[in-house]
C-alpha cells in the first residue's frame, strides 16, 4: 500500500512539473491564445476512469463482552487488499473570472473489485471478509489552474455498497464449531482528496487522483449453528478505503 501512495505521490510531481515548468500552450501563444486555453476549465465534462481501491479493516472478537466472545474476547486481526475498479463521471467546472482559480462539481460511479479474508491469529479457521461492488459519490472541486494543467482539492458525499461476513466451519471434535454471519449495506460516508487534470488536445483532458474514505464500524452479531444458540459477536472496525485512479474527460 505504501508502494503504490508513493508511486502515485510521484506521478502527481511529475506531472505537476511538466505542465507548469515545460513549455506549454499558455507559455509559447499570445495573450489571446492563453485565454482561449484556460477557457476549457470553465466547461462542462464527461468520461471514463480506471483505478484502484485499497480497502482495509480490523475485527474485534466480541468487544467489551466476553460472554460473546468465539475464541478469545478482545482478539484482533486485519483484512487488507486492494482491487480494481472501473466507472464514469461528468461535472462542470466554471473558471473565475480574471483569476486563475476553478470552482467546479463532479458525479462519479464505479464498479470495484474487493474481495479480501482475513484469519485470526489464534485459530486458523475464524475468518473474516470484506467486499465492496458499487460505490459512487458527488464532490465539490476547487482548484488552480493555468492553461496546461488544473492542481484540484476536492471533497463531497460518497455511497459505498459494503458487505462484511465472519465465518467459522471448524469442524474438530475437541471444539466444534461452527458460525456463518453477514450483513449489506450502503454506506453514506464522507470523500475527499485532490488530483490534476492536464490538457491533451482539442476538447480531450486526462486526470489523475487520490481519495479517501472512512466507512467506520460495523457490528455483526449472529447465533452459532454449533453451540447451538450461542451468541457471536464481531467489531468491523475502521473500515477505510483509499482510490487511486486516472482517466479521461471530453469538455464541451
Amino acid at each position: 500500500m505504501l508502494r503504490s501512495c508513493a508511486a502515485a505521490a510521484g506521478i502527481l510531481l511529475a506531472a505537476l512539473t511538466f505542465a507548469f515548468v515545460s513549455p506549454g500552450k499558455g507559455h509559447t501563444a499570445g495573450a489571446m491564445d492563453a485565454a482561449v486555453s484556460m477557457s476549457i476549465w470553465g466547461r462542462c465534462y464527461a468520461g471514463g476512469q480506471l483505478g484502484q481501491v485499497q480497502a482495509g479493516s480490523v475485527i474485534i472478537d466480541s468487544p467489551g463482552n466476553p460472554a460473546t466472545s468465539w475464541n478469545l474476547a478482545g482478539d484482533t486481526f486485519a483484512v487488507e487488499t486492494d482491487g480494481g475498479l472501473y466507472g464514469a463521471q461528468a461535472g462542470c467546472d466554471y473558471r473565475l473570472a480574471g483569476t486563475p482559480f476553478v470552482v467546479g462539481l463532479v458525479v462519479d460511479a464505479a464498479s470495484a473489485g474487493i474481495d479480501a479474508t482475513g484469519t485470526s491469529g489464534l485459530s486458523s479457521d475464524t475468518n473474516a471478509q470484506l467486499t465492496v461492488d458499487r460505490l459512487a459519490s458527488v464532490r465539490g472541486r476547487l482548484g488552480i489552474a493555468n492553461s496546461d494543467v488544473l492542481l484540484y482539492a476536492t471533497a463531497g458525499r460518497a455511497w459505498v455498497d459494503l458487505r462484511v461476513r465472519n465465518f467459522d466451519f471448524d469442524g474438530s471434535p475437541s471444539r466444534p464449531g461452527v458460525v456463518d454471519m453477514s450483513g449489506r449495506q450502503w454506506r453514506d460516508v464522507w470523500v475527499w482528496g485532490g488530483g490534476l487534470e492536464v490538457a491533451l488536445w482539442g476538447n480531450w483532458t486526462a486526470f489523475f487522483e487520490a481519495l479517501n474514505m472512512d466507512l467506520g464500524d460495523v457490528d455483526l452479531v449472529g447465533t452459532a449453528v454449533n453451540p447451538p444458540g450461542f451468541v457471536v459477536l464481531f467489531r468491523h472496525e475502521d473500515i477505510a478505503l483509499t482510490i487511486l485512479r486516472g482517466g479521461l474527460n471530453w469538455r464541451f
